[in-house]
């Protein structure tokens, strides 16, 4: 499903300067690429702009900056190009991280899965999504191989995120949380092929348009590898002809600046002991499910509540799906940014925000200086909240030569 966006934007080498702008917070601008080599962006409602329009786009298009600008994901193929031993040990599967889930983010961050906003270094990292000025970066470098995850467990068990989303694990150095997070990680229930239909379609399960198209199927296969940031992920993969195999793959995930949820397709060929993509001549996917979409509406009477939202295979071209490349297909349902909030206590909010002193760290209770410059204030952002998959069943069809077959999965979880 999903709304399909387009976007034109122009972008520029040098940062652009909002001195003097009292609006500049709020102004949209394109990205930019930032002296340190990471992509910028000038605000947290530019960012969001950004991904709303751009999140449907072919992430080959998303080459950012040309040369200038190495993505993560673009690292990766450069690496498998140069050393296909790297990758070798990893089963050959180059564009699989152990934190960025979706190809979209990954072509947005560099190889330490950092970009920035509003002058802030964002970092995912396994241990949650850290914010810090750029002055910073030697000393995370030295503190992530550090923490551990009894640490961030204690972290989200005694600060209150809804109050504020922002830990100080050091001074100047922050972790960027969500009250979701205990939440997010949801718990796949063991299920029942044999009566796991989602009422009210048909009591076998999987059956639906473009689904079953070929004897040809694998059994549904579960392989979660769920994270503590937020995230599930359920891959599944089908080597045929010895060099080529196809894979499917459903998650939901929440990096705490947005979230993203969907399904995917695609055909790989194995050369030189690595997976690259290869066209199909046919290759769709098709879902039906459950899901909980966040009301994002300012409203604080409302905050929490969340939408079903039934997905059914009409909604997206009669649940067939085929890019132009041919060599992959998704649907995608989640995209949930987050937002410039004002908390629901108003001395909080001036006292944090309006009177912030711009000549102390943006960390507003150490005060620390670096150098004797001046940084900047504590943000003042609303984490994005989770898109919850409630149950879902997805096909994933490939057809190449005399091969064709179906990857099946299917998700549910606890309440």
């Amino acid at each position: 499903m999903g709304i399909i966006f387009s976007s034109c934007q122009e972008i520029e080498l040098a940062p652009a300067t909002n001195i003097g702008n009292e609006n500049a917070e709020l102004e949209i601008l394109p990205p930019q690429l930032d002296p340190s080599g990471r992509i910028s962006f000038s605000n947290l409602p530019s960012f969001s702009n950004y991904l709303e329009k751009n999140i449907d786009r072919p992430v080959e298009e998303l080459d950012l900056f040309e040369k200038n600008f190495i993505s993560l994901r673009k690292r990766k193929i450069l690496l498998a190009e140069s050393n296909p031993e790297l990758f070798r040990v990893n089963g050959g599967n180059f564009e699989e991280d152990s934190i960025i889930v979706d190809e979209f983010t990954a072509s947005l961050v560099n190889e330490k899965r950092e970009l920035i906003i509003d002058g802030k270094v964002v970092r995912y990292t396994a241990f949650g999504t850290w914010v810090y000025h750029d002055d910073f970066t030697a000393r995370v470098d030295e503190l992530l191989p550090t923490m551990t995850d009894a640490q961030m467990k204690e972290i989200y068990a005694t600060h209150d995120f809804a109050e504020d989303p922002f830990y100080e694990i050091e001074p100047g150095i922050f972790l960027f949380g969500t009250t979701e997070q205990a939440n997010a990680e949801m718990e796949l229930k063991t299920v029942d092929y044999s009566n796991a239909a989602l009422a009210p379609w048909s009591p076998n399960p999987f059956h639906f348009p473009y689904c079953n198209r070929t004897t040809n199927r694998r059994d549904p296969y579960i392989h979660p590898d769920n994270r503590w940031r937020g995230s599930v992920e359920i891959t599944s993969q089908w080597v045929f002809d010895n060099n080529r195999r196809f894979r499917a793959k459903a998650w939901s995930t929440n990096y705490v600046t947005h979230a993203t949820s969907g399904f995917h397709t695609k055909l790989q060929r194995r050369r030189l002991g690595i997976w690259w993509a290869s066209e199909a001549d046919e290759i769709s996917v098709a879902v039906r499910g459950k899901v909980y979409f966040p009301y994002l509406l300012s409203d604080p009477n409302l905050e929490g509540l969340y939408i079903p939202i039934k997905l059914d295979p009409w909604l997206y071209n009669n649940g067939f799906r085929l890019e132009q490349t041919q060599n992959k297909a998704s649907v995608s349902f989640g995209l949930i940014t987050a937002q410039v909030g004002l908390t629901s206590n108003l001395n909080n909010f001036i006292s944090s925000f309006a009177f912030c002193d711009p000549n102390k760290d943006f960390g507003q209770n150490s005060g620390s200086f670096i150098n004797g410059s001046s940084k900047f204030c504590k943000p003042k952002w609303k984490a994005a909240k989770n898109v919850k998959i409630k149950e879902s069943e997805s096909c994933h069809y490939v057809k190449k030569g005399s091969f064709q077959g179906e990857l099946q999965i299917k998700m549910k979880f606890n309440d």
